[in-house]
Formats: C-alpha cells, structure tokens, sequence
C-alpha cells in the first residue's frame, strides 16, 4: 500500500471537516514535521468550540479507513488485519488523536462509557463526501 496516498486521506479527512466547519486552511503537508507525524494539515487560528476539534479528530482515522477498503484486496485486508467493520463507529484507531476527544469529553463532562456524538458526525460528513 502506497503510504504517500494513505497519508494523503489520512489529511483529507481533516481538511473536509475543517471545510465543512468554514475553517480557512493554511497548508497541508503530506511529509513528516516531527517524530512519529506522517502529515499535518494545518488551519487559520481562530475561536473554536471543542466538540468540532473532536468530529476533527474522528473523521481522519475513518477518512483512511474507507481509503483503505476502497484500493485494497482482500487479501491484502486480511494481511493487514483490516474490515469492513473497521471503518464503523467504534471499531478504528484514533491513531494520536485520542487526546483530543478525550479533552473534548471531559469539557462536556460525558463518562468513559457514554458514547459522544462527534464520531457519529463524524461518520455521517465521510460516509457523504
């Protein structure tokens, strides 16, 4: 698998949900800024709530996932361990994201076992774009 494309949708999945929030991009960098990052995309600063940093956060690993399943075989798949089921609610890795929806649950107060809305919101802005 190409890791320059899948890091490519890994992007694209911030930039259509920072787009769909009117958010003004700056740049999108597909090489790696730092240990551990393949891609960065980065936007205007501006006033933001934080339950739209958390749809942010969950539409990049679903973005990739369907990438994924959409070039691959499934042999490929099975290699690498991904399904179908993978790119569903609760069933991905955040992939570094996962201090930010943690943050994003704590300000609104939900518990470890309440489900938020955002990975839904989320899944519905990929699942149409």
């Amino acid at each position: 698998m190409d890791e320059d494309r899948v890091t490519a949708w890994h992007e694209a999945g911030h930039v259509v949900v920072y787009l769909l929030q009117g958010r003004s991009l700056r740049y999108v960098m597909l090489r790696p800024r730092g240990a551990g990052r393949a891609g960065f995309t980065a936007v205007r600063p501006c006033r933001v709530d934080v339950s739209s940093v958390a749809v942010v956060a969950h539409a990049r690993p679903l973005a990739q996932a369907r990438h994924v399943l959409e070039v691959t075989s499934a042999a490929e798949r099975l290699h690498e361990g991904v399904t179908a089921a993978d790119v569903r609610l609760g069933a991905y890795l955040h992939g570094g994201h996962d201090a930010l929806i943690t943050e994003a649950r704590h300000a609104y107060g939900l518990a470890d076992d309440q489900p938020d809305l955002w990975a839904e919101i989320a899944q519905d802005l990929v699942d149409r774009h």
